[in-house]
């Protein structure tokens, strides 16, 4: 995670199977998240995520959504790199 193109440290991440853009807490009230929090460099690691399609959401003064669900085989032998996310 970027912000002005550098990069954003402790930036809350989420993942779960169905954010909501209607919450109190966070978009995965009531459900099982797993979470992180940006390094340094604005990378983040989140393990042991089963075979789904989940939805990312991260906090910077408020919860930002991203607009589509991923279908994700995860191994330590195969991690998936989300892509980046930037913001200004």
């Amino acid at each position: 995670i970027t912000a002005g193109g550098k990069p954003a440290k402790g930036i809350k991440v989420i993942l779960c199977s169905s954010p909501r853009m209607s919450f109190r807490g966070n978009p995965c009230d009531g459900q099982s998240p797993k979470k992180a929090t940006t390094k340094a460099d604005g990378t983040w690691r989140i393990d042991a995520v089963p075979l789904g399609s989940y939805g990312l959401a991260y906090f910077r003064g408020g919860w930002t959504i991203t607009d589509s669900d991923a279908v994700m085989a995860i191994s330590p032998s195969n991690p998936v790199d989300m892509g980046g996310i930037t913001y200004e």
